[in-house]
């Protein structure tokens, strides 16, 4: 570890004052990647394509999008994850009732917390929440 360490110092010891705050180009940090033996290879088994990355993170964020494509609405196969229960509030204040799709929906359209709609139902609450809102299963 040492080694590597003093190896690193000389390194950058050895660099010029005009060099330090360079941008270098994907290839160029690719050549000092490998120079270095930090480069990283990926190779996706369903398509046999190859990726290269100068760095863990790079090739963490590179699979990070793949993941996030692949797991998108369009991707998803029917009946996969949890359908939202529907739920409809009746606001006291205003004597308006309205329908939502899931609990996060209604948190969302009324400002409130997700776990406040979630306990009312779990706790079997039967005062409104806040003293204003009802909610109800459908």
């Amino acid at each position: 570890m040492k080694a590597i360490e003093e190896k690193l110092f000389q390194t950058r010891a050895k660099m010029s004052k005009s060099a330090r705050g360079k941008i270098y180009t994907a290839e160029t940090k690719m050549k000092i990647s490998k120079a270095n033996g930090k480069a990283i290879k990926v190779i996706d088994l369903e398509t046999n394509l190859t990726s290269n990355y100068v760095s863990v993170r790079k090739a963490a964020e590179g699979a990070k999008k793949r993941i996030s494509e692949f797991m998108s609405s369009e991707n998803r196969p029917e009946g996969a994850g949890r359908a939202g229960q529907k739920i409809e509030v009746f606001d006291k204040e205003t004597n308006l009732t309205a329908t939502f799709d899931s609990f996060s929906a209604a948190a969302t359209a009324l400002d409130i917390r997700y776990g406040a709609i979630k306990n009312s139902f779990y706790k079997n609450q039967q005062k409104p929440y806040k003293g204003r809102y009802i909610f109800t299963k459908i």
